[in-house]
């Protein structure tokens, strides 16, 4: 199943409420908009991470990350 189906089938899924808060989130978004430069950068960056993970930390579990960030061995 395409990404495109995969959508359409989770969308078909959503209650009339979830379409309308949707659209209230989503709706004036233009996707025919330009990125700006910063997004390009972002959407560049996560590229890169995702074809070089080993250059950056990854974690088991939300503690072990929370405990790297704090400084702390143990949460």
């Amino acid at each position: 199943m395409s990404a495109r189906e995969r959508v359409l089938v989770f969308f078909e899924q959503l209650t009339e409420e979830q379409l309308s808060e949707l659209i209230g989130i989503f709706g004036d978004c233009d996707p025919s908009d330009p990125l700006d430069e910063d997004t390009f950068e972002t959407l560049a960056e996560v590229e890169y991470m995702k074809r070089h993970p080993e250059e950056y930390k990854s974690y088991s579990s939300a503690e072990e990350m929370l405990a790297d960030i704090l400084g702390e061995d143990d949460i």
